[in-house]
């Protein structure tokens, strides 16, 4: 897997979500038991937009990405919109979904 961002985006993310860096993000793509789905609502033609709510290595994470492309290798490159810190709501879905 590869990931990409904004190095502007990146620094204003930390400073808008409590410390939340892409670079803690990249740990969420190693959690087995994330929740994953297409965000149709802001997602274009051009753009089709993932949320995945996730274990980073210190706390649970929602982060919004773009998927780009897969390479000739079958590896995946992603582009980091946002990532913050699970609300209580989302805190309980990811629960719920990992009970079974």
């Amino acid at each position: 897997m590869n990931f990409v961002w904004d190095p502007d985006k990146s620094a204003s993310n930390i400073i808008k979500h409590d410390g939340v860096s892409f670079d803690e993000a990249i740990e969420t793509f190693y959690d087995d038991h994330a929740i994953e789905e297409f965000d149709e609502a802001n997602s274009s033609d051009v753009e089709k937009r993932f949320i995945r709510i996730a274990l980073s290595t210190r706390r649970l994470l929602v982060v919004v990405f773009i998927d780009l492309t897969i390479d000739v290798a079958g590896e995946a490159t992603y582009r980091f919109i946002s990532a913050r810190r699970a609300e209580r709501d989302e805190q309980k879905l990811y629960e719920e979904f990992n009970q079974a």
